[in-house]
């Protein structure tokens, strides 16, 4: 699943796991909703989508591990990929929201995105569209495979 910033990407797969779920299917893995203050964009949680617990994810000023304009909570980091691993061992589905530029540098969700990738779930991954072509290759997946393209806003991101 691709989209821009903002373009709801995020709320998008709230709504596909909650679909999935009441279709049978057992959901897991890590949405990413951005913390807001006004229009403005200062961080994002990461949430466990099976359970609903969440940690901060990244901040726009310290503390944390610096990447491009947020400061990375190890602490989120490690629950995010922890979820991703447990995931990986029962889901279904499993959702990685999302792989971006710290996942393809080997960093922030890799590990636990590359447990998704050996696992047996249906993957869905959330994408921006400058780096679909990067993550195929990164994670070694089909170059033909479907892309879901988030063109308007969808959602608010929560769920």
């Amino acid at each position: 699943m691709t989209g821009g910033i903002g373009a709801g990407k995020t709320a998008a797969v709230f709504s596909l796991g909650a679909e999935l779920r009441a279709r049978g299917l057992v959901v897991g893995g890590v949405a990413s909703p951005r913390v807001l203050v006004g229009t403005s964009t200062v961080g994002y949680r990461v949430r466990d989508v099976a359970t609903g617990e969440e940690r901060v994810l990244c901040r726009d000023e310290p503390p944390g591990i610096p990447f491009r304009r947020f400061f990375f909570s190890s602490d989120g980091l490690a629950f995010a990929n922890a979820a991703l691993r447990r995931a990986a061992e029962w889901a279904d589905v499993l959702i990685v929201d999302e792989v971006g530029p710290l996942e393809i540098a080997g960093d922030g969700f890799a590990p636990g995105v590359r447990a998704a990738l050996d696992s047996q779930a249906f993957l869905v991954l959330t994408v921006r569209p400058s780096l679909v072509a990067e993550t195929r290759t990164w994670a070694h997946l089909p170059t033909v495979m479907p892309v879901w393209t988030i063109s308007e806003p969808y959602g608010t991101g929560e769920r």
